[in-house]
């Protein structure tokens, strides 16, 4: 148990675990054991070193404690003797945590009113000095920074540092998931890579032989092989079926533990050539779903880097698809900027790539964005006859050739974008009939893109003078933007709502703000 003890604590001290935490992870893995016990197991030390260090910690230098007194402290109070108030103190400076941790409630109810001073006015003072699990060698960050790619290579921004709470939330999330002691210890290094409790619904698509693979692959148990990065590209693709259902917030926490993960093996890994352009085309996928991610909660300027990361990893591969998606998304945030000669820049960059490309569906893609485009322009007609070349392209059958990426896209797609392509050019009654035929094409499954189209029809009926309905539509969509918190969406309820302000008196209106009061969308 030692040793499982002692690797584990290593593995969370990398994810940035304090001892405390890793104490509590202990704790409901091994109810049986002494608080005493488990804190020497999460400071990584044997009860030599522990006892080694305890006597050195001694400010008089006149501590003598021995391994054989540690253990009868550690057993205590079902075996052994108590722990004295004094090497509480010391074994508290050796763990880095208060005394008071350091004994139950039941033991510390024991001591007398003095001794009960002494431990509650113990210095919290780590030894970090000759600390024997701190390692000559060279560090995994050490590591990482030996070897430099031709592009930058950026981490997470997302800290995968839980407290306490969460990490007795994330422990019993996986117990429910896995019952063997050793593979749910597997998964819960996996979950703290990949986010934390936020990686627990993607991680119940793996199976269990991917969760291990993956797993070994992370804490440096096992090498990068075909096979792991399959399972990596797996969880990618379920991450954006994820955030159909779920919103950006659920999803980007894990998306952004993926892409550190992934940029970690990339450093560390020396691969066959295939399965490491594999691996950079995974993280330039992470980078690019990062950066929709985060321009769906309006930070446009984080998601631009996002976008930009993935460029620089998509053409170092030269893969023409990935590159005009990127640059696509580009385009499509211009979009939502107003700023239609930006997304011109992009959708020329987009064009030139996507001529040597395979599959279809990023020329419908790219007709799509560029009809928003001259929308915005106010070129009504360009606009239209690129509209009817998206709507053709994608309603032929799909070919073996598409990119994965590319699973959202439909004519009921194009047509929810085109709902607000036709309202910037104030035609409300092609935009409701477009509504209407988006929802009638649009799965469950694609929550929020039906909550645009929704704010889309709510906007056009607004136009109409059809403020039930427009009414009727909004508080619809708002159910919607309060579970998936878009925060696009969230402003588009309250743009449709600013639109309603002339009816703010009427019962629907003032229904309706009520809705948005409780749903703290005001």
């Amino acid at each position: 148990m030692t040793s499982d003890c002692r690797g584990k604590a290593e593995a969370l001290r990398a994810q940035g675990f304090t001892v405390d935490q890793i104490a509590t992870v202990f704790a409901l893995d091994h109810p049986e054991l002494s608080p005493l016990r488990v804190y020497r197991f999460a400071a990584g030390l044997t009860a030599r070193d522990a006892t080694c260090l305890c006597n050195q910690a001694d400010p008089a230098g006149t501590a003598s404690l021995r391994e054989a007194r540690l253990y009868d402290y550690e057993g205590w109070p079902t075996t052994g003797r108590r722990p004295p108030a004094w090497t509480l103190t010391l074994l508290a400076r050796v763990y880095g945590t208060s005394a008071r941790s350091l004994i139950s409630d039941a033991v510390y109810g024991s001591f007398s009113a003095d001794e009960q001073e002494v431990v509650d006015s113990a210095e919290l003072s780590r030894v970090t000095s000759a600390s024997p699990h701190v390692s000559m060698e060279m560090t995994r960050e050490d590591r990482a920074d030996a070897f430099t790619l031709p592009w930058e290579l950026s981490p997470g921004t997302v800290s995968s540092a839980l407290s306490p709470r969460e990490t007795v939330d994330l422990f019993h999330a996986l117990a429910a998931l896995e019952a063997d002691v050793k593979r749910r210890d597997l998964l819960f290094q996996l979950a703290l890579a990949f986010g934390g409790g936020a990686a627990i619904p993607l991680l119940r698509h793996l199976d269990p032989a991917e969760r291990d693979r993956l797993a070994r692959v992370v804490t440096e148990s096992a090498h990068v092989d075909t096979a792991s990065v399959a399972s990596i590209e797996n969880l990618i693709a379920q991450c954006r079926r994820l955030n159909d259902t779920h919103g950006p917030s659920a999803v980007l926490p894990t998306v952004e533990g993926q892409r550190t993960v992934v940029a970690g093996l990339l450093r560390r890994e020396t691969l066959l050539p295939a399965a490491r352009d594999r691996l950079v085309l995974a993280y330039a996928e992470l980078s690019q779903l990062a950066g929709y991610l985060n321009y769906d909660l309006l930070d446009y300027r984080t998601a631009a880097q996002k976008f930009g990361e993935g460029l620089d990893a998509a053409l170092e591969v030269r893969d023409p698809n990935l590159i005009a998606y990127l640059h696509l998304w580009l385009a499509s945030m211009a979009n939502d900027q107003e700023r239609p000669g930006i997304a011109m820049d992009h959708l020329y960059a987009a064009q030139g790539w996507l001529g040597l490309g395979t599959g279809r569906l990023g020329h419908a893609m790219h007709k799509s964005v560029s009809a928003g485009t001259l929308a915005l322009t106010g070129d009504g007609h360009a606009s239209d006859r690129s509209f009817d070349r998206a709507m053709d392209i994608a309603a032929r059958a799909r070919s073996g050739a598409e990119p994965a990426y590319f699973y959202w896209l439909s004519p009921a797609m194009i047509k929810s974008g085109g709902t607000n392509r036709v309202l910037n050019l104030k035609r409300p009654d092609a935009a409701i009939q477009a509504a209407e035929e988006s929802l009638h094409g649009l799965g469950p499954s694609y929550r929020i893109d039906r909550g645009f189209t929704l704010t889309y029809l709510a906007e056009a009926l607004v136009l109409k003078r059809e403020i039930a309905a427009a009414v009727e539509k909004t508080r619809e969509v708002a159910e919607i933007a309060a579970d998936c918190r878009s925060e696009r969406l969230v402003r588009n309820v309250r743009r449709t709502r600013s639109r309603l302000e002339p009816w703010a008196d009427t019962v629907h209106v003032r229904e309706l703000d009520e809705q948005l009061r409780t749903l703290n969308l005001q």
